[in-house]
């Protein structure tokens, strides 16, 4: 039986953009879509337990977001409209074997669940285990309260985070927007 890869997409549109909405859903819906047509590509780089060059992850990040600036850029033509009227944050986790790969744009937060040893003993004298969460990236806000990066034409890899975590003992994976 083939089980689809755990691929997270959450989009939060621009409270400032007149049909953000619009963009928030034709990306999440797109992209999701794109992480699981790449399945042979995920393969290569999230399965196997070779390291992860910076270079291999990079690629695949400006690819990602050449397809999430594309869908944005094709809805705009649809509906004869700036893109910036589309704009959206953009938050992604893509789940392997032996590592997961995550992207950011604007706010929000990714969140991961590992099982780690604890120090402690349990009454068989058996470590403890016990789950730990981290936040992947940061915050994503901007030099003021209200400011954030968004999904559109100006979009610079600067301002994009991303990375490659081990996903040996990920027991939870959660995304969520501030919307």
């Amino acid at each position: 039986a083939h089980h689809p890869r755990t691929c997270l997409v959450v989009c939060d549109g621009a409270g400032s953009a007149a049909v953000s909405e619009l963009g928030a859903q034709a990306l999440a819906v797109g992209m999701q879509r794109l992480l699981h047509s790449l399945e042979y590509d995920w393969v290569d780089l999230l399965d196997n337990t070779a390291a992860i060059h910076e270079d291999q992850t990079r690629r695949m990040v400006r690819l990602l977001l050449r397809h999430a600036k594309g869908l944005l850029q094709d809805l705009a033509q649809l509906h004869r409209r700036d893109v910036r009227d589309f704009r959206s944050t953009l938050l992604m986790l893509v789940m392997g074997k032996e590592h997961l790969l995550w992207l950011k744009v604007g706010d929000g937060a990714l969140i991961i669940e590992k099982i780690q040893q604890h120090k402690l003993l349990d009454e068989h004298n058996q470590p403890q285990l016990q789950p730990i969460l981290t936040t992947l990236g940061g915050l994503g806000k901007g030099e003021f309260a209200n400011q954030t990066t968004f999904i559109d034409d100006n979009l610079l890899m600067s301002n994009v985070q991303f990375g490659v975590e081990s996903s040996t003992h990920v027991t939870g994976l959660a995304a969520m927007s501030d919307g």
